[in-house]
């Protein structure tokens, strides 16, 4: 059983900084290009063991370039 406020979101979302954007954005789609690459990293760890250390790494950068973009005030330049 799902949730709903049945509000509906427009297709707008929010990003850290509180800026509403349409989800079909540029930033959106770098948010989801990023997401993706992390998930095929996290694959890549598992079946690549002795990499995982240095794909753990890699994985913690790709997070703080996702936090710093999520937190930027204008990012639609």
């Amino acid at each position: 059983m799902g949730i709903t406020t049945k509000k509906g979101d427009k297709g707008f979302t929010y990003l850290l900084s509180g800026k509403k954007v349409h989800k079909s954005s540029n930033i959106i789609s770098v948010f989801y290009s990023i997401d993706k690459l992390i998930s095929y990293l996290a694959v890549c760890s598992f079946y690549i063991p002795s990499l995982s250390k240095e794909l753990e790494e890699l994985e913690k950068e790709l997070y703080k370039v996702f936090s710093y973009i999520a937190k930027e005030q204008d990012v639609e330049r």
